[in-house]
């Protein structure tokens, strides 16, 4: 249902072509007398539109040997959906570990991409994953600064103040185990952190794999760049 703010009607009909989100107003003198909203799912009792199906096909016509290319397979689902750590990033993290053999690995908790059903991976599917395909790195921190850096991400995802939320979810990892109060104060929510299964040592040099200059945007001056993209990466995983 809409919530009101500041006599706005605010709506949010979800993501994924799953729901469309129906809104009718009633007007009366130029103003909102009443209104009514309706979720409608999507799902098999609505016919193809068979106009806007050509378009589509016409639009994807030109990548039909990228999405016919199977590059590897999946025997669960595959989806970015939940807050904490998702399968989807999982397989990029992994990829990231098994390539440059660091300590950990890391990726942005993005939101975009509709779920894998079990079945096979196309270049087209990681293409939807990845659509930007950044440039692979290399980047060594302290155990310190890798603590005020996942610190600050949960700021960011779990902060009090609205206007310090910069949306996404939680950094995707692998090699790391940490155990965190989202509701504690800023700076005070890690309570365990584990790499490799040891404790966090803060002196200590960690080697971080990852992609992209948003990825700790702060240590790009200590960022090592490899020929090697994203996407390419992935695809020989």
């Amino acid at each position: 249902m809409p919530i009101t703010v500041n006599d706005t009607l605010v709506v949010q009909a979800g993501s994924s072509a799953s729901f469309l989100g129906k809104l009718d107003i009633t007007l009366e003198g130029g103003r909102m007398e009443d209104y009514r909203y309706e979720l409608m799912e999507i799902d098999e009792s609505y016919p193809e539109d068979e106009e806007m199906a050509g378009i589509i096909a016409d639009v994807l016509e030109p990548y039909s040997k990228v999405r016919g290319n199977i590059v590897g397979k999946t025997e669960s689902i595959l989806h970015r959906m939940t807050l904490t750590e998702a399968p989807m990033d999982q397989l990029i993290t992994d990829a990231y570990l098994h390539a440059y053999d660091g300590d950990l690995a890391f990726s942005h908790g993005w939101r975009y991409g509709t779920p894998f059903p079990a079945g096979d991976i196309t270049e087209y599917d990681l293409h939807t994953i990845i659509p930007a395909n950044p440039e692979m790195f290399t980047l060594e921190m302290t155990g310190e600064r890798l603590m005020n850096a996942l610190e600050k991400n949960l700021e960011m995802v779990f902060s009090k103040n609205p206007f310090k939320q910069k949306g996404g979810y939680i950094l995707r990892s692998s090699g790391l185990f940490m155990s965190f109060k989202p509701y504690n104060p800023e700076g005070n929510r890690i309570q365990k952190l584990l790499i490799g299964g040891q404790e966090i040592d803060l002196t200590r040099k960690y080697k971080i794999a990852g992609a992209g200059k948003q990825l700790f945007k702060g240590a790009e001056a200590d960022k090592t760049y490899h020929v090697s993209m994203q996407l390419m990466l992935l695809s020989n995983f």
